[in-house]
């Protein structure tokens, strides 16, 4: 219901979840060859591999450079009174590691491949346990409730497709 609370989180949010083109343009980029190569699991699993290192690394890198540099961001971009919006911004990068270094790649491969399920199943999943934690979190601990359950929800999902993917090709998924 608080106004500041409301600009906070939206301010919080907006650096988080425009990393999302980074994994967004490597997954145009890819899905077209999963989608070739679906057939032979040797490649799949080993491109497979190379994808999740790659999306892990440019998110890792990303989140932690915004991470590190949330205040001068925050003051840059929207000035001295949101400084409060940093602890918010720095859990949703967490929650964007999460969504976009890990679930979202999996999932474009799993949707190239015509597995989407799996994806759906696990998305409404997702909603009812955002949903959930928010109306649990929110009231005590504001924005700040609303980023944990954000980077619980995208943990719990990135982990059940990873799950997923290794049972499904896991005889030839090696660490």
């Amino acid at each position: 219901g608080s106004e500041t609370v409301i600009a906070d989180y939206k301010v919080a949010y907006v650096v988080p979840a425009n990393l999302s083109i980074l994994t967004s343009a490597i997954g145009v980029f890819v899905a077209p060859y999963f989608t070739k190569y679906e057939k032979d699991v040797s490649w799949v699993c080993k491109n497979f591999k190379r994808l999740l290192m790659l999306t892990i690394s440019i998110m890792g890198i990303s989140c932690v450079i915004c991470f590190l540099l949330a205040e001068p961001l925050i003051l840059l971009l929207y000035g001295n009174e949101y400084l409060s919006a940093v602890p918010i911004m720095r859990l949703l990068l967490v929650a964007s590691f999460m969504n976009n270094g890990i679930r979202a790649s999996i999932a474009n491969v799993l949707s190239a491949m015509g597995i989407q399920k799996i994806n759906l199943s696990i998305a409404a999943l997702g909603i009812i346990i955002q949903i959930s934690l928010d109306l649990l979190l929110v009231p005590m601990l504001h924005g700040i409730g609303i980023a944990m359950s954000s980077v619980f929800t995208y943990g719990v999902m990135s982990l059940l497709l990873f799950m997923f993917f290794k049972r499904k090709y896991g005889r030839t998924i090696k660490a």
